[in-house]
């Protein structure tokens, strides 16, 4: 079975809220993601374990920006 890509709804305690790509949410200790994470990372699954998505992060941060910036012309 194939992992969800996931995104980092926020960050509570030693805790990371994940939405799932269904839009359903799963909480993830952050000891069980590799690396640094903050709030809006795309957490992808490798050999190795969750990991931030650096691609596809600055993609969903462009298209979160561009909805933003359209919102107030």
């Amino acid at each position: 079975m194939e992992k969800p890509i996931l995104t980092v709804d926020r960050i509570e305690n030693d805790i990371a809220v994940c939405e799932k790509e269904d839009g359903n949410m799963v909480d993830m200790k952050l000891t069980q993601i590799i690396g640094k994470v903050v709030e809006g990372d795309v957490l992808s699954f490798t050999k190795e374990g969750y990991k931030v998505n650096t691609e596809l992060t600055k993609k969903r941060k462009e298209c979160v920006e561009s909805a933003l910036k359209e919102m107030w012309e």
